[in-house]
């Protein structure tokens, strides 16, 4: 055989089987470098932007927000505003054990929540009312696991499909928000508890619909650890709101609380 010959045909094989050992792990690296970004990634992503579950009012949140007073006011000034309710208590349909709300695109089932304050209470849902002009519809999850109480406030947004949740900052759920008179504020508050002195109040901001994860955000916040209890609000103005508060003095006779009365005001 030609020499030539015979060391072109050696280095060829050479050449193949260099080409063999590198080739894969390329493909293979970058196989898996696709599959990172364009399965992965991507995947977290969509999931996140797909939920319709939106969180509000995480203690650290509120903390961060700036911070409004609270001025002592009257009990005439307090009675001049009527008190109205934001969220209205409408017919539903339901059943012994359960209540529906149509949505935008499906109609939920809600079990009732029974409190038969023993062994057969059980976990459920109260409805609390409809916002009309938001189509809002607030719920109440409530939970008596291990004979312990906890409940939490959540918005339907029926015409979008979209839950608000407003958090807990103790074992029992905040109040019902109420709307301001011009529909760009709503308030809220939950009293303190017996591991907590503290009472909160928060605004919502409304904002436009078509980003619905920001359509509630947190606006201000204001804390008290005064020890009263709130037992109305309302709203003064589009900007300010009022609050009777109470603090508990003891019991007369009959077993019924007795109560001192303080009243305030809130400007946004």
């Amino acid at each position: 055989m030609n020499s030539k010959y015979l060391i072109f045909v050696l280095l060829l094989i050479v050449s193949c089987k260099e080409s063999k050992k590198t080739e894969p792990l390329l493909v293979q690296q970058k196989k898996n470098t696709n599959s990172k970004e364009n399965l992965n990634t991507p995947k977290e992503e969509k999931l996140k932007k797909d939920s319709k579950i939106v969180e509000i009012g995480y203690q650290e949140k509120l903390e961060s927000l700036p911070h409004f007073e609270l001025d002592s006011i009257d009990e005439t000034e307090y009675k001049r505003i009527p008190l109205s309710t934001s969220f209205k208590k409408t017919i539903i349909e339901s059943n012994n054990d359960f209540f529906y709300i149509q949505g935008a695109n499906k109609k939920y089932e809600f079990k009732k929540y029974r409190d038969y304050k023993g062994e057969e209470s059980w976990s459920g849902f109260e409805y609390l009312g409809c916002c009309t002009s938001l189509n809002l519809v607030a719920i109440r999850e409530s939970s008596t696991a291990e004979h312990l109480g906890f409940s939490e406030n959540e918005l339907l947004d029926t015409s979008n499909d979209f839950q608000y949740k407003i958090i807990s900052l103790g074992d029992g759920s905040g109040s019902v928000p109420e709307l301001s008179p011009d529909g760009k504020f709503m308030v809220y508050f939950q009293n303190p508890e017996y591991e907590s002195g503290t009472l909160s109040i928060v605004i919502l901001k409304i904002n436009d619909k078509i980003d619905p994860t920001r359509f509630l955000t947190e606006y201000k916040s204001s804390f008290s650890k005064s020890g009263d209890s709130i037992e109305e609000i309302k709203w003064a103005s589009n900007r300010v709101f009022y609050i009777k508060t109470f603090k508990s003095v003891g019991f007369n006779e009959n077993g019924q609380e007795l109560r001192d009365y303080f009243y305030y005001k809130g400007e946004i």
